[in-house]
């Protein structure tokens, strides 16, 4: 009875290490700003990307990760996909995170309020996807 115990045990342990756990992709630490650059802005939108997928190939990691930067304006108009790209990184270590940039010329037809930030990240590895927001007030101190 004793080693059906050890043996059930032994089976456990081995089964829960040997499974991978799915990571979850998600975005911290959003920041958002612009600078006033005489008549128009600059607009500077970050986030940190984690538990993104990645590739091993050749003893290095990939990871691919697309986004668009989607503005709200403070008469409540959407800009959808205002900025847009892909990060695409490979490194010999297994990537912790990713710091994602989008920037954006604002002309003068942007007026001074509160604008709202909404990043989307696509793990292109995984599918899986994320949002994060952050609140900006142009050309409020």
């Amino acid at each position: 009875m004793k080693r059906f115990f050890v043996i059930i045990l032994l089976i456990l342990v081995v089964s829960a290490c040997s499974k991978e756990e799915e990571q979850k992709l998600q975005l911290s630490a959003p920041e958002a700003f612009a600078y006033d650059v005489g008549g128009s802005w600059e607009l500077h939108v970050t986030t940190i990307a984690k538990g993104f997928s990645q590739k091993k190939s050749f003893a290095k990691y990939a990871a691919k990760l697309s986004y668009t930067l989607d503005l709200i304006t403070p008469s409540n108009d959407t800009l959808k996909a205002l900025v847009s790209g892909v990060e695409e990184r490979s490194e010999a270590e297994p990537l912790e995170d990713l710091e994602l940039e989008a920037q954006a010329d604002l002309d003068s037809t942007y007026t001074t309020g509160k604008y709202e930030c909404i990043f989307k990240v696509n793990d292109e590895l995984s599918g899986q996807t994320a949002t994060v927001k952050k609140v900006l007030k142009l050309g409020e101190n």
